[in-house]
């Protein structure tokens, strides 16, 4: 049994490993990393090496996800986003699947550390302001200047607007963390309660808990398409964050 709702969230460290100024010790945070990205590699080479693209149950998968980038792209950049599509593919592969494996029973929940999430974020808005000025140059600072401000306004909203992507890895690291956090504490502590009813001698409790546990069933389904939804908006606004860039919006 699980003592605490927040003891699922703890990073215990397995392997002590410390080389010079580094600490290369491995946690329950790196292996899960690791396992998660080898799982996923195997699952792609599985269907692009066997062929399987056309027959395979697994490939109709793809197929579909590979649609639903595709069309975020083109309905957000256009055709200019077509190069940025492996990376889209990628984060949205990545944070799909540590959401999936994190409601795996006794699971780790990879997502629901600011560290993971902000790291990523912190990547791809680095990544989107360099861009902004590769493709632009210093023009690129125009995008937080509004067309037609008046004078008077110009440095409130260039400051507002410099703030506001200033906190945009933020944001994007806090959404993910917060509603994967929050849908793991309740399900947490809707099966402890659960179990607390089951274990209990008397027989009334066990059927009051049956409500509970059909509760549960369909928290747990939420819980599901909460981890979709959120790699979905996560890999959204990260094609926003691209297109800020191209097209200076």
């Amino acid at each position: 049994m699980i003592n605490s709702p927040l003891e699922q969230f703890n990073i215990i460290k397995l392997v002590s490993c410390n080389m010079l100024f580094l600490d290369l010790s491995l946690s329950s945070i790196s292996i899960y990393s690791i396992f998660t990205i080898i799982l996923v590699i195997i699952l792609f080479w599985f269907v692009i090496e066997k062929n399987y693209f056309i027959f395979h149950p697994w490939a109709y998968f793809l197929n579909a996800l590979f649609k639903l980038i595709l069309g975020l792209i083109l309905d957000n950049i256009g055709s200019k986003g077509l190069k940025y599509f492996n990376l889209i593919l990628t984060v949205f592969v990545l944070i799909l699947s540590l959401n999936f494996l994190s409601l795996v029973p006794y699971s780790f929940t990879l997502t629901a550390h600011l560290s993971i999430c902000l790291t990523i974020s912190l990547l791809i808005w680095v990544g989107a302001t360099l861009l902004g000025f590769y493709l632009n140059g210093l023009n690129f600072i125009s995008m937080f200047l509004p067309h037609n401000t008046p004078s008077l306004l110009v440095i409130p909203f260039v400051l507002i607007e410099s703030l506001g992507y200033i906190v945009r890895p933020m944001s994007l690291g806090i959404r993910l963390v917060a509603n994967l956090a929050a849908g793991h504490l309740l399900l947490s502590l809707g099966s402890s309660f659960i179990y607390f009813l089951f274990s209990n001698n008397v027989f009334l409790l066990k059927v009051v808990g049956i409500l509970p546990l059909f509760l549960l069933i369909i928290f747990s389904c939420l819980e599901f398409a909460v981890s979709f939804i959120q790699a979905y908006v996560f890999s959204l606004l990260s094609i926003s964050y691209i297109n800020d860039s191209i097209n200076l919006h």
